[in-house]
């Protein structure tokens, strides 16, 4: 009897498979988010991989650690989409694709109080500034002293006046005689 052994070679073909996406389940601005994916192969996965990207820029891919995920800072400023997929490579070289995930980016909570605030003190800022502006404005506007203000008096047929320490009379028919513009510095209802 002949005993014959053969030897036979199993050949794996196939690829990873994608459970579930167990992400954050929110993307706000500034906080961190975390990439996480279940997987299973009929052998073993032994490279699994995070590509996500923003919008419309440039791809980013990195290694998922051995609970099969990655944390990253969401950027303050830019992008309202964020897309994501998962990449996975079992121990024969079986390479699998995840479809695409998205989560809208968010404003962190109390991000658009500080926004509100951030306007209202701009306003304030301004009216204050344009209030002073006025301020000086008017100042500028006003005589520097008394003397510069031609007194208003009201005069009576015979009266004196104290300018300066010195006290002058006058009478109607002096100030009439004197006067070029015709003006009555003279209360005729005055008794």
């Amino acid at each position: 009897m002949y005993a014959f052994h053969h030897l036979l070679k199993i050949i794996d073909n196939d690829s990873p498979n994608f459970l579930n996406d167990r992400s954050s389940p929110e993307a706000q601005r500034g906080e961190k988010f975390t990439f996480s994916i279940n997987s299973s192969d009929n052998d073993k996965v032994v490279i699994l991989i995070v590509e996500y990207w923003i919008d419309d820029n440039l791809h980013t891919t990195n290694v998922l650690n051995e609970k099969g995920e990655y944390t990253f800072k969401l950027p303050r400023s830019k992008g309202i989409n964020l897309y994501y997929r998962f990449i996975a490579e079992d121990e024969a070289g079986n390479e699998a694709s995840s479809e695409t995930y998205s989560r809208i980016i968010t404003e962190k909570e109390g991000g658009k109080l500080w926004l509100s605030i951030l306007v209202v003190i701009i306003v304030l800022v301004v009216i204050i500034t344009f209030g002073v502006f006025l301020i000086m404005l008017k100042k500028s506007k006003t005589p520097e002293s008394t003397n510069d203000v031609p007194p208003i008096i009201k005069l009576t047929e015979e009266s004196s006046v104290s300018i300066q320490e010195e006290t002058v009379s006058v009478t109607k028919e002096n100030i009439q005689k004197e006067s070029s513009t015709g003006v009555n510095l003279f209360d005729d209802n005055i008794s």
